[in-house]
């Protein structure tokens, strides 16, 4: 596995590919939890843009609620490891700490990978949430091994 040389977790590219099964849009995902989705693909390697790309978005749902949002990366977090939760309806009741998993929408990630943690709650002056700070449960400093879902979903 190898770090894009531009930003550091905004893409890697995995030694599997098209002789593989590897393609364009499939999961990719760790024991911890998502890693990403694959954006590029050859014969015998693939480019996965992270979740911490700031091109990249999924649709989530809080483990504690059943509220649903979208997680997306961020230009300003991902270089502390973080990306931020936004759409997030007017009546939900989130706290620091919801585990966050994939709401199975959009066709690229099952239900129930586990995705991360809310650490910030960001509101404005009327107390409205505008995003979360969510913490990957992927450690992106320590990541070796991805497993490739190949499938729509």
């Amino acid at each position: 596995m190898a770090y894009s040389s531009n930003n550091w977790y905004d893409t890697i590219q995995i030694s599997k590919g098209s002789l593989a099964g590897v393609a364009v849009g499939n999961a990719v995902i760790t024991p911890d939890g998502v890693v990403g989705k694959v954006v590029e693909t050859g014969p015998t390697w693939s480019i996965v843009s992270t979740i911490l790309n700031p091109d990249n978005a999924m649709g989530v749902k809080v483990s504690r609620t059943s509220d649903v949002a979208v997680v997306e990366g961020d230009s300003e977090l991902y270089s502390q490891n973080y990306c931020k939760m936004t759409f997030i309806d007017k009546g939900s009741n989130l706290i620091i700490g919801d585990i966050l998993e994939t709401s199975g929408s959009g066709g690229i990630y099952p239900a129930g990978l586990s995705v991360g943690v809310i650490r910030e709650i960001n509101s404005d002056a009327m107390g409205n949430l505008n995003y979360a700070t969510v913490e990957p449960l992927v450690d992106f400093n320590k990541l070796y091994e991805v497993l490739v879902i190949n499938g729509t979903y």
